[in-house]
């Protein structure tokens, strides 16, 4: 993943992985439920998740696994 570029420690690596597996999905249909076409959609979620990697070391924290 391109994300991983951007994460420091292979346990960051790991974390991203799971939230990334565990909300992509969702993200995606819900980014669709709000009548964008697939393409934005999954435009939509990239950013998101690019936005969440180039900050994780201050949002990591909120996310328990």
């Amino acid at each position: 993943m391109i994300y991983f570029m951007l994460l420091e420690t292979e346990e960051d690596r790991k974390k991203f992985q799971e939230i990334y597996e565990d909300n992509y999905l969702k993200m995606y249909h819900v980014a669709r439920a709000m009548g964008q076409n697939q393409t934005d959609a999954e435009n939509e979620v990239h950013n998101s998740f690019l936005s969440l990697a180039e900050n994780f070391t201050k949002y990591s924290h909120f996310y328990f696994i």
